[in-house]
């Protein structure tokens, strides 16, 4: 099995070669510096689909029983139960 690296393997690699004063591992923290960048906007658009995903999901009111989407919830249980 084969490991990918994520954000954070990222960061704890770049804090391992930040410590040396040499040309080869400054070479190396540009290079994960690029891909830091990469991953952090990657991971930052995963989660807005996420977040998006999970507020469109329908669910069901538990007071009346009718189906709505999750993000008009709250203004449901508050007009209509209320």
């Amino acid at each position: 099995m084969t490991e990918k690296f994520n954000y954070h393997k990222l960061v704890n690699l770049r804090k391992r070669f930040e410590k040396y004063d040499c040309d080869i591992s400054k070479e190396l923290v540009a290079v994960i510096d690029k891909h830091l960048v990469l991953k952090k906007e990657k991971s930052k658009k995963k989660d807005i689909d996420r977040r998006l995903d999970y507020q469109l999901s329908s669910v069901e009111c538990d007071i009346c029983g009718k189906e709505i989407l999750r993000c008009n919830l709250y203004k449901h249980k508050k007009n209509i139960h209320s």
